[in-house]
């Protein structure tokens, strides 16, 4: 949680108190982004305030730079006008300044599902090429199309969908020499 002022770090230090959240406070901007940089968070809390250029290009950066999965900006003015809301990124969120213990839990219960729906994606998304590889390479084995080249199809196959560099040594018949 970044905080311009010890009275906003304390008011959101009391609500995840409540939430039973692990956090980390840091108090100014410049030191907030800092800490940001150099751990590994979930989800970054900051007092946007009415916004200025050099918490706009430090809130770009992290971004940028993956520093964190998702900021809530807590801003004095309408995000739906705000910089914020033109970002490309869809892992910042924006809450009003008067944003009461249930809006905070309901935006960190939406990112944290959000995380968890994203990985179960990827992981789903690498499942399902490795079934086009394992389809692809039944289909050219049962082929009785050039068996001659084969081998070397069935290695193209696996690096073009899996990116993996393939090696593959061949024996003689006697199991004494590399071909």
């Amino acid at each position: 949680v970044i905080g311009r002022s010890e009275s906003f770090l304390t008011r959101i230090r009391n609500m995840f108190d409540k939430l039973e959240y692990k956090a980390e406070y840091v108090e100014g901007i410049p030191a907030g982004f800092d800490r940001a940089r150099s751990h590994e968070f979930d989800i970054l809390v900051a007092d946007y305030g009415t916004g200025d250029e050099d918490l706009v290009n430090r809130i770009r950066l992290s971004i940028e730079n993956h520093d964190v999965e998702f900021m809530i900006m807590v801003t004095e003015h309408d995000c739906r006008n705000s910089f914020l809301q033109s970002m490309e990124d869809n892992h910042v969120a924006c809450l009003p300044s008067s944003f009461d213990i249930h809006e905070l839990l309901f935006m960190v219960n939406n990112l944290t599902e959000l995380e968890s729906l994203k990985k179960e994606v990827i992981e789903t998304h690498k499942q399902v090429i490795q079934l086009e590889v394992i389809n692809q390479i039944a289909r050219r084995t049962l082929s009785p199309v050039n068996q001659e080249n084969l081998l070397w199809e069935l290695i193209r196959i696996i690096q073009e969908k899996r990116g993996y560099n393939v090696n593959i040594f061949l024996v003689d018949e006697k199991r004494e020499r590399i071909i």
